[in-house]
């Protein structure tokens, strides 16, 4: 891995092993394979690759968050997790989070070598976007289908905190995919910033609150 590379996202690609790598890669060449979208034709071959990626991945999430926000209007008895239904969507969603990760690790894995520090920069940035996608998105997944004891149940209102930060993250993480990574916007030292930023606060806060839901929710930590 040329340059520098976050914390969170150099413990993903040591999570995932050599075996894991590959697969995340394989994975991600077939989703993008053959498919083309509308980029700025000053973008330079390398940037142009992962601006294509970045685009794709916000196409792809689309229907994925769709389910998410459609689940919290479901009826308990299709909701929460200690019901047939609401146990197999947690489940799908949860599968839905993991592969994002999967792609956050397929995006450094493919990733040319010698590429200048400004692509170099882009492809962390794409892999941030990801990761903190699949976090968020398992973040939600775990609250909204979480059989709380009743409305004075202290984890409600830890529920409700947690999962509209969770949702505002995710939609700033998806603008940031939009104005900057398909149509670059912003610098090298902003976006360079804003993968230290998401790094710590995944370390420091994130993964916590997501051990913590995982516990409540009887799946270990």
């Amino acid at each position: 891995m040329a340059l520098w590379i976050s914390r969170s996202l150099q413990n993903l690609l040591t999570e995932a092993g050599p075996e894991g790598r590959a697969e995340a890669l394989t994975e991600l060449r077939t989703a993008i394979a053959g498919r083309e979208v509308a980029l700025p034709a000053t973008l330079a071959p390398a940037d142009a690759e992962i601006a294509r990626i970045a685009a794709l991945f916000v196409d792809d999430l689309t229907e994925l968050h769709l389910l998410q926000l459609r689940s919290v209007d479901r009826p308990d008895a299709t909701r929460l997790a200690t019901t047939t239904a609401g146990h197999a969507l947690r489940s799908t969603q949860l599968r839905h989070a993991d592969r994002m990760r999967r792609r956050a690790a397929g995006v450094l894995c493919a990733e040319p070598p010698d590429v200048t520090e400004a692509t170099h920069v882009r492809y962390l940035t794409t892999a941030t976007g990801m990761l903190a996608f699949g976090d968020y998105y398992e973040l939600i997944a775990l609250i909204v289908t979480f059989p709380f004891d009743d409305l004075d149940d202290p984890r409600a209102l830890r529920g409700a905190r947690d999962m509209a930060m969770a949702s505002q993250a995710t939609a700033a993480t998806r603008m940031l995919f939009e104005v900057d990574l398909t149509a670059p916007a912003l610098d090298v030292a902003y976006q360079s910033m804003w993968v230290r930023m998401m790094a710590d606060a995944r370390e420091e806060e994130l993964l916590p609150c997501i051990h913590r839901w995982r516990r409540w929710a009887g799946l270990g930590s």
